[in-house]
This record gives structure tokens, sequence and C-alpha cells, in this order.
């Protein structure tokens, strides 16, 4: 009876002990299975809040991407615009340029044909003052060529009477007989302009000084000596530059 009793109270200080162990099992399994939940929640958390950051970064990252995107476009439209301009100024400047060469070349090209120009009417002038000077010159290749001509030998006659007296005044009637001895000499007719008559060297000689009507350049020199009771008779004549 002892004996059975001994073993009955071994039994249930076993149950008890294994009955304590389940408990503390339990609890390490509860208190495992707690453990497990904090971790794996802040590992879920921290992986969400790393999602949210790198989100986040990668959009920050984005926006700046965009920004410097959106810079750089402006900062290459503003290159090209500027580009553009400086272009266009370049294109304006050569066209300014062509165009002043342009209005130098017509320029000088007018006064290239103005000096040219000149230059012809100069040589025609010159040319007609070589022809003017060469006719003065063939008119007058002898200053003291003799002229012949009617009554140039022999006197012209006279309405005078009495002892002669040579008269120097316009108009006298001595007078118009040397001017029509000086006409008849040299063939000038009416058509005769007279520069000067005067005294010849010696109270009965005269000579006069005699021009075609017009011409200035040179004139005729007529000698005349008075002969008796037949009038003036002349003695040469010749051609000067005047």
């Amino acid at each position: 009876m002892i004996e059975l009793k001994g073993d009955k109270m071994r039994s249930r200080f076993q149950r008890q002990k294994r009955k304590k162990m389940h408990i503390t099992l339990n609890a390490l399994i509860c208190v495992v299975l707690v453990l497990i939940f904090i971790v794996a929640g802040k590992i879920m958390w921290g992986d969400s809040n790393q999602a949210s950051t790198d989100n986040r970064h990668n959009l920050t990252k984005s926006e700046s991407e965009q920004r410097n995107q959106q810079n750089n476009d402006t900062t290459i439209s503003k290159d090209k615009e500027t580009e553009l301009k400086n272009q266009d100024k370049k294109l304006r400047e050569n066209k300014k340029t062509k165009e002043q060469q342009e209005a130098k070349r017509i320029q000088k090209d007018s006064e290239e044909q103005a000096t040219k120009k000149q230059k012809a009417e100069k040589d025609r002038e010159e040319q007609k003052a070589k022809e003017a000077k060469e006719e003065r010159e063939k008119h007058n290749s002898q200053d003291e060529e003799k002229v012949t001509g009617p009554g140039s030998s022999k006197p012209i006659g006279t309405s005078q009477t009495g002892p002669h007296t040579s008269s120097y005044v316009k108009d006298s009637v001595d007078w118009n007989e040397k001017v029509k001895a000086i006409q008849m000499a040299t063939g000038l007719g009416v058509n005769m302009n007279i520069w000067r008559i005067e005294n010849g060297g010696g109270p009965q000689k005269s000579v006069g000084k005699v021009s075609p009507d017009g011409e200035d350049s040179w004139m005729y020199v007529v000698n005349l000596e008075w002969v008796d009771q037949k009038g003036w008779k002349v003695t040469s004549v010749s051609k000067q530059n005047r």
C-alpha cells in the first residue's frame, strides 16, 4: 500500500513537471513568435521606408534631371539664337561691305570715264591748236616774204597836185590813197583791218600794218613810197606775227 502510494506521488510530480515544461516551451514559442513578428515588421517597415526614400530620391533625381535638361535646352536655345543673330549680323555686314565696294567701283569707273573724257577733250583742243599753229606757220613761214599783186610795182595814181605832204589824218585824201595802195597790194579790198599807218622812215615814205578782217595773230606790213604826180607806190609787202 505504501509502495502504491509512492508511485502515485511520483507520477503526479512528473505530470506537473511536464506541464511546467509545456508552459515554459509555449512561453518561449510565444516569445520567439513575437520576436519574429517584431523583426519581420521592422524589416517590412524598413523596406517600405527605404522604398519610399528610394522613390523620393528617384523622383528628386528625375526632377533634377528634368530641370538640368530644361536648363540645357534653354542654354542650347540661347546659344542657337545667339549664333543665328551673329550669322545675321555677319550677313548684313558682308552685304554692307559689298555695297560699299560696289559704290567705290562705280565711283572709280565714273572718275576714270570723266578723266578719259577730259583727256580726249584736251587732246582735241591741243590738236585744234596744233592745226591752227601749223596753219599760221604755213602763212608766216617767211616773215619777210615779198608779196606781189596788182599795182605793187607802180604808183596807183593820185588826185593831189602841187608839193606833196604826207598825211596821217584818217579819211584825208592822202590817207585814203595810202589805204587804196595797201588794198591793191594785199588783195584784201574793203575786208581789211587797219592796225596803223605810220611814217616809214622819211617824209615821203609810209608803212601800213593790216590784217584780214577777223585775223588777230598775224598781219601784212606794207611799205609805201610817194612818187610825185603819180601817187603812192608799194615797195614791199611782208607777213609778220602780231
